[in-house]
């Protein structure tokens, strides 16, 4: 049996943005913020961390503002302006 490891959605949330996917989380959230300052044309452009349990990392990226939540040992993937 097959297992998928990508969660594609397209959940609309009050605020407007849009979740469109979600990962099991495989690496710390510390390991994907770096990785996000790494990704050329992104700019990290906030980031927002309980310590224990649950991180927020927000970018850019080819004019669209993005969000990545790590909550649950998964991460969930918002764009801000969806079509």
């Amino acid at each position: 049996m097959s297992q998928d490891i990508t969660h594609l959605s397209d959940f609309r949330a009050h605020d407007g943005s849009r979740e469109f996917a979600s990962l099991p989380q495989s690496e710390l959230w510390y390991a994907v913020r770096d990785h996000v300052e790494k990704l050329e044309g992104a700019t990290l452009t906030g980031f927002l961390c309980d310590g224990v349990l649950e991180a927020w990392i927000d970018f850019s990226f080819r004019n669209h503002d993005f969000s990545i939540n790590d909550q649950f040992s998964e991460y969930y993937f918002f764009v801000k302006d969806p079509f």
